[in-house]
């Protein structure tokens, strides 16, 4: 366990679990991988979204890490072989703070 501050207080610590991949997927590279900011609302952009990974994929982007605040990304992301979705993120991460704007205006 990894404990943070928590940016919106900066006392109090978030715990962070590291997550050991899966046997057989350590060995796992990639050449060009990507990570953009936290997104949320996909449900609206579902387009845009697809576009714009094509696009990168195009580019060379092999793995795409993509987390979302809101759980909107579970309906559309899960089953993509080359996306790793952490949805939910302001509750894996306990801050109270992300929680309750996330409720009523996504905080990125």
């Amino acid at each position: 366990t990894v404990e943070i501050l928590d940016p919106s207080t900066w006392d109090t610590p978030l715990q962070l679990e590291i997550r050991h991949l899966p046997h057989g997927e350590k060995d796992r590279r990639f050449d060009f991988a990507a990570c953009p900011q936290p997104l949320y609302r996909l449900e609206t952009h579902v387009g845009l979204l697809r576009d714009w990974m094509l696009y990168h994929k195009r580019l060379g982007i092999e793995h795409w890490t993509i987390y979302d605040l809101d759980g909107s990304g579970e309906g559309i992301l899960q089953g993509e072989s080359d996306v790793e979705l952490v949805s939910r993120f302001p509750d894996i991460l306990g801050s109270v703070r992300l929680q309750q704007g996330n409720a009523w205006n996504p905080i990125c």
